[in-house]
């Protein structure tokens, strides 16, 4: 698979991910975050990996798993801040 497909697919899990947290399915967006989020490290994404990691927060706190909401929320915020990202920091934060 080219690296044209596998950042497609990671968009494919983060839409995924975000139509299943707005149904109120955390458990399901977390299942298909996650893969998503390992691809986009693997890619080297950084605006990508902070999308990942903020929905990942935003599940977690879902399913009251507030320690792995504010990790991830917190790595989201480090992520943002580091690449200069503006928006996506406010988003995070």
């Amino acid at each position: 698979m080219g690296e044209d497909d596998r950042r497609g697919l990671a968009y494919v899990c983060l839409t995924e991910g975000a139509i299943q947290l707005d149904a109120g399915r955390a458990k399901e967006a977390v299942e298909s975050l996650m893969p998503g989020l390992l691809l986009s490290q693997e890619l080297d994404e950084p605006q990508l990996v902070t999308r990942f990691l903020s929905q990942l927060a935003a599940a977690h706190s879902m399913q009251h798993s507030t320690t792995t909401a504010i990790e991830f929320g917190l790595q989201a915020l480090a992520n943002a801040r580091e690449q200069k990202d503006k928006y996506s920091e406010a988003v995070s934060a």
